[in-house]
């Protein structure tokens, strides 16, 4: 059964690492629930940075526009 070893998780120890998650889907592991089952599949890397390239405009930092304080009636 495969893991996810995140930036502070364990070195691999010898063992063998079949593949990454493109950092462009990083953001769907925090989404993540104990138990929940995932699909990993082999993409290009054309496709890991066409997700990158995409990813930023998802997840700005722009500030949001108008009165966010404020809830509509």
């Amino acid at each position: 059964m495969p893991i996810i070893l995140g930036p502070d998780g364990p070195s691999l120890g010898g063992f063998v690492c079949p593949g990454v998650v493109a950092s462009g889907e990083l953001w769907k592991l925090g989404q993540l629930k104990p138990g929940d089952k995932i699909v990993f599949r082999a993409i290009t890397p054309e496709q890991a940075i066409a997700l990158r390239a995409s990813a930023p405009v998802v997840f700005s930092r722009k500030e949001p526009e108008g009165d966010v304080s404020s809830h509509p009636e």
